[in-house]
This record gives C-alpha cells, sequence and structure tokens, in this order.
C-alpha cells in the first residue's frame, strides 16, 4: 500500500519560527482556500481553513481523488466548508462551523467523518448523486462514524 503525501501543520514553529495555528485562507473572495485535484494519497493534519470576517470564501474543493486525509482540520466561517466530487474523503477529528450555505457535500464518491463535529453551520452534511438530489444527514451533532457512498443517477 501506498504511504501518503502528508502535510502537517507547523503549529510549533519548528521549520518557520512561526508558532500559532497555520491558517489557509483563499486568495480572494469567491475563490477556493485549496484545491485537491487528482491528489490520490494525501494527508493534511492540524490545518485551519478559514474565511476573514465578512467574507464569501469558500473551503476545500477535492475532485477525483481517493485516499484524501483530513485528520483535526478546523473548516471555520467559509462558504462551503468541503465540497468533494467523484472522491473517497476522509474527516478524522474535524470541526467544521459556521459554513454557509453547507458545511459538507459530497457528490459521486465516499465520505468518511470519524469523531469529528458539526456546528453552526446553515445546514450540515449533504450527498448529491446529481444536482436535483440531496438529502441532509448530521448538521450539529458530534458524529462517531458516518459512512456516505454516493452513485451517479
Amino acid at each position: 500500500m501506498e504511504q501518503p503525501i502528508t502535510f502537517i501543520a507547523d503549529e510549533r514553529g519548528k521549520f518557520t519560527g512561526d508558532k500559532g495555528q497555520v491558517v489557509v485562507v483563499a486568495p480572494d473572495e469567491e475563490a477556493w482556500s485549496c484545491r485537491f485535484l487528482n491528489a490520490d494519497h494525501t494527508r493534511l493534519a492540524g490545518f485551519r481553513f478559514s474565511a476573514k470576517a465578512q467574507d464569501d470564501r469558500q473551503g476545500v474543493y477535492v475532485y477525483n481523488t481517493s485516499g484524501l486525509h483530513f485528520d483535526d482540520c478546523l473548516f471555520d466561517g467559509l462558504t462551503s466548508g468541503l465540497v468533494a466530487r467523484l472522491s473517497d474523503v476522509t474527516l478524522n477529528g474535524i470541526d467544521v462551523q459556521a459554513c454557509k450555505p453547507r458545511a459538507v457535500v459530497a457528490a459521486t464518491g465516499r465520505l468518511t467523518a470519524i469523531d469529528s463535529r458539526f456546528a453552526r453551520n446553515h445546514a450540515g452534511v449533504h450527498t448529491m448523486s446529481d444536482v436535483r438530489f440531496a438529502r441532509r444527514i448530521a448538521s450539529s451533532t458530534r458524529t462517531r462514524i458516518v459512512e456516505l457512498a454516493c452513485k451517479a443517477a
């Protein structure tokens, strides 16, 4: 099995000399904070994806990617916390808070959330097999294990 490419937030400042949270913010309004396109076997740990106050900033966009893991990350105040299409994404110990209109969207793929929290979002986790169908499942609860599989209609 291939080992994932791993990005770990340098909160202690060991490599950058700058201690504290590592915050990823979209470069401008309506842009994505981060995009993963065909980025198989990737792991991110300890990052905060956030919007500046009163901005309309997107979170993370994932397309055609398998084996993407977010561990102990925070998605805060974004237009959409995470949008995954044709992808296999695992959320482990993450917090998604104050995101509008949706915390997380999974379209035609697999989303696994383990010990994650979705709080104060306009809407929770949505699955979509196409644009005409959406199902809401966890809105503001701490999850144990939620696994969703969405197939194209």
